[in-house]
């Protein structure tokens, strides 16, 4: 059995453990099943115990509420039988040579009276000191209640693990990184319970559904519940009338529903006694007074569904679609359901209706509902669009092999023209995408020019050059950049996003993202139309050019804005992407161990996906993290990994790769690193990857390579100031000249890339130790500092630093708080200590870091801090 850790609860902790210090009567813990009030008891009751105090645990029953003394076994009683409440406290407490033993009492809500009673006297005795853990909604004899009131117990309402707790425990407890949407679906399903949560990683482990490759965790399903779990699950739906049984499984196909729909349907007074058992949940519908309903719990509507025969949901969905039909006001999202249920009753047969909530369900981000409803579409005389987008959301979805299915049948049928290019278009990239055949791919391109003449060139130059840049050739996008505002959307949109990677690639990335932006906006308008794919493909590319280009913050901000809409849907690549991005940007902003876990989550995402060629990139950059945390081991093994997947079309990354292999030769003492490095220079600069040039020649300055790496400052031609800056530090360090290396630091700190930069104030300080003592201990500072916002880096010119300040574990803690603007009370209540305190140390933090205010420390540790709680700077 999974072993969930405590996390989350430090504060109650330490409040419960004052609450049972000296001659405290106690405390009660009052939450709902499963939120872990028994966990946090015993984990102050372990507490205690290694601190000498004498504990006990008795734990209440149902059966034992109707027997006298029923919450106490003859082990809690010493062996006697004795009934009688003073030698039953004697037993309790009598053994304890004075000390006064604190007992936990769990659900104590069944507790019998005449336990209740022993409790009450001891505390009025001063015998023990007691904690109770009660389950809120069950019903409490008054005996009981007046121990909880009359006793002077604190009592404490648990709350549910904060999201962020919630996603950290399921980390702990698989002993990985958890893809985020993994962690999601396990806290959304587990409703807060962490008994729930438990069981269903349990379960989904069982089952195969929650798997683990390359590190990182994720389901492959929806969640699955372990027997016990169900078996509850189960027992609750069994206790329904027929009347509430046909209500919770109306819900499972349609919630959430529109409360008067609900009422068109069902008896309201059942509804009612659902709502009173806490199977339904009753809220506004969006922003308007209107009211919708759902099931409480997504474990309910899953065990629903399944035990639904096929005839029972025919006849239901035949019944919700009639409910909306006569219905002339229906949003896009209703009239998706009412096609959906529809399709369910075996009577979808409007093919316009059907394509426009294929649309709409994508919209809503669920790409396989999306495909099925344009499929069906286009089965029943839908026009070649309709097969596009169906081809295109089973490909989003994560099914190649339907998506190329869907598209030969499609283009048997279709006599349209631009049809046939689209589907053809389309075809070519499920065979470089799904195959990586680029011969295939190229010969469908080429059968379109042959069949479809002139009007297809656009369409094929656009689609050769996203072809291009896939596989690193910069060279073959040039003819799409006269495309990009091509009055046909999906020669546009293809053209910019070879234009922009490539842009990327040859380090003119401020005009990459103006063509993303631009891209992006265009895709939006109105009159664009369904186009070719997803136009958030435009954000990640732009983010790319402006993490690049050393427009990290902003860059940032579109990764954490592609994954946070991602991560709420069930398509696969959208997220591949966004994790894509972030590894990009945490990478050069040094922030490795996040790198290292994103660029894992996308090639663990692209794998599943279906097209696995970019699962090569996040491998790559997964790598590339580890080169800067020194761990050989590891690293050796990723890079293999990246290795080994199929690199045809896929080559973007392939140099990097290169730096990442040599980085791995030079942890295991290979002296051929800096010849690899060379090499990887030369080869990037012949091909116009001048990123990746400079990115090589950085590498040999960064592992210490200065006498190589002259030769190579002609060779390089970076165009962003990033690059420009990077090769000037290099030229700089092979200079040995500390005044020009501390120069270009500063200016690489100032674009965040602050690893790189405090390497470079490392090197400075090395080159002023003979000439000039204050500015070597000045630049060893101003490194060791930078190197608070990248934990755990480890790499050769860090290891002679011997300036660093040395905050101790709660300097560091106020001072993170502090950085994100938290003010000194806002500090002390989130730690459970006074504001003296936060005080003392953010005084002695500030003079350790050499900054004087907030807004510096924001800037240290890479915060965004609101401006009222920068204005304090203590």
């Amino acid at each position: 059995m999974i072993e969930l850790p405590l996390v989350g609860r430090e504060h109650e902790r330490l409040q419960l453990l004052d609450n049972v210090a000296g001659s405290n009567p106690g405390a009660v813990i009052i939450g709902p099943a499963g939120i872990g009030k028994s966990r946090l008891a015993r984990e102050v009751l372990e507490t205690l115990a290694r601190d000498g105090r004498p504990t006990r645990r008795i734990v209440g029953t149902p059966a034992g509420t109707q027997l006298p003394f029923g919450a106490f076994t003859e082990r809690d009683l010493g062996g006697g039988s004795t009934l009688d409440a003073a030698a039953v406290a004697t037993a309790l407490t009598g053994s304890n040579r004075g000390a006064v033993p604190v007992i936990l009492i769990d659900d104590a809500h069944y507790l019998d009276d005449a336990s209740a009673h022993v409790v009450h006297q001891m505390l009025v005795n001063q015998l023990t000191t007691v904690m109770l853990t009660v389950r809120s909604g069950e019903p409490i004899s008054p005996t009981v209640a007046s121990l909880i009131s009359d006793r002077g117990l604190t009592v404490h309402e648990l709350q549910p693990l904060s999201t962020a707790d919630t996603a950290d425990l399921i980390g702990i407890a698989l002993g990985g990184v958890v893809e985020a949407r993994t962690s999601r679906l396990l806290i959304e399903w587990a409703g807060g319970s962490v008994h729930v949560l438990r069981e269903l990683i349990e379960g989904s482990i069982t089952a195969g559904v929650l798997k683990s490759s390359a590190g990182v965790w994720r389901l492959l399903h929806t969640p699955t519940p372990t027997p016990l779990l169900r078996e509850l699950i189960d027992r609750r739906l069994r206790g329904l009338d027929p009347d509430q049984r046909e209500a919770i499984e109306l819900l499972a196909l349609s919630a959430p529903l529109a409360f008067d729909w609900f009422c068109d349907l069902a008896d309201p007074g059942v509804l009612e006694e659902l709502e009173r058992r806490g199977l339904v949940a009753i809220s506004s519908l969006d922003a308007s007074p209107d009211l919708s309903i759902r099931l409480a719990n997504p474990l309910d509507a899953e065990a629903a569904r399944e035990a639904m025969p096929i005839t029972t949901r025919r006849r239901l969905s035949a019944r919700l679609a009639a409910v909306a039909g006569p219905r002339d006001d229906l949003t896009d999202t209703e009239t998706m359901h009412v096609m959906i249920w529809r399709l369910d009753s075996g009577h979808g047969d409007d093919p316009e209706r059907l394509h426009t909530s294929a649309h709409a369900a994508m919209d809503t981000g669920d790409p396989a509902v999306a495909a099925r409803l344009a499929a069906a579409a286009f089965d029943i005389g839908g026009d070649f669009k309709a097969a596009l987008f169906a081809s295109w959301c089973l490909a989003e979805a994560g099914n190649s092999v339907a998506s190329n299915a869907l598209l030969e049948r499609a283009l048997a049928i279709c006599s349209d023209p631009r049809g046939r290019i689209a589907i053809g278009l389309r075809l070519a990239e499920d065979r470089w995408w799904s195959d990586h055949d680029e011969e295939a791919a190229q010969r469908i391109l080429d059968d379109l020019v042959t069949h479809e003449g002139e009007a297809a060139h656009p369409f094929v130059t656009a689609q050769r050059s996203v072809f291009a840049v896939l596989n690193g050739d910069v060279a073959g996008t040039r003819t799409a950049e006269p495309l990009i505002e091509h009055a046909d959307e999906w020669v546009a949109s293809s053209a910019a996003l070879a234009t922009s990677l490539a842009n990327v690639l040859d380090d003119h990335t401020e005009a990459g993202a103006a063509v993303s932006a631009r891209a992006f906006e265009r895709a939006h308008q109105p009159d664009a139309g369904s186009g070719l794919g997803d136009p958030g493909v435009h954000v990640a590319t732009r983010a790319f050019n402006l993490a690049c280009g050393g427009e990290l913050e902003e860059a940032r901000a579109l990764g954490e804005l592609i994954h946070e809409v991602a991560v709420s849907q069930p398509g696969v690549q959208a997220r591949s992407w966004a994790a894509l991005t972030l590894s990009q940007v945490t990478l050069l902003q040094g922030r490795l161990h996040e790198a290292h876990r994103w660029g894992s989550q996308a090639e663990v995402l692209w794998t599943d996906s279906g097209y696995p060629g970019p699962a090569r990139w996040g491998a790559v950059l997964a790598a590339l993290a580890l080169t800067g945390l020194g761990d050989a081991q590891q690293l050796a093994a990723t890079v293999a990994r990246a290795g080994a997947y199929d690199a045809r079309g896929f080559a973007m990354f392939d140099l990097r790769l290169r730096r990442a292999e040599a980085w791995s030769l030079h942890l295991a003492g290979d002296a051929g690193a800096a010849d690899a490095l060379v090499a990887v220079c030369r080869d990037a600069h012949s091909r116009g990857v001048e990123i990746a040039a400079v990115e090589a020649l950085s590498d040999l300055a960064r592992l210490g390579f200065l006498e190589e790496l002259v030769p190579l400052l002609d060779v390089v031609t970076p165009a962003g100031p990033l690059n420009i800056t990077r090769v000037e530090c290099a030229f700089a360090m092979s200079q040995h000249d500390p005044g020009a290396i501390e120069t270009a630091a500063t200016t690489l700190g100032g674009y965040g890339v602050k690893l790189e930069a405090a390497e470079a104030f490392a090197s400075a300080s090395i080159e002023f130790r003979m000439t000039d003592t204050d500015a070597a201990s000045r630049c060893a500072h101003r490194s060791a500092v930078l190197l608070l916002a990248c934990p755990g880096a480890r790499t050769p010119r860090l290891q002679d630093t011997n300036a660093a300040p040395v905050l101790s574990t709660r300097e560091r803690e106020i001072a993170e708080w502090a950085a994100t603007g938290a003010t000194n009370r806002d500090i002390a209540e989130q730690l459970v200590v006074s504001e003296r305190t936060v005080e003392n140390h953010l005084y002695r933090a500030f003079g350790k870091l050499g900054v004087k205010t907030r807004a510096e420390l924001a800037v240290l540790f890479g915060t965004s801090a609101p401006a009222s709680g920068l204005a304090e700077e203590l």
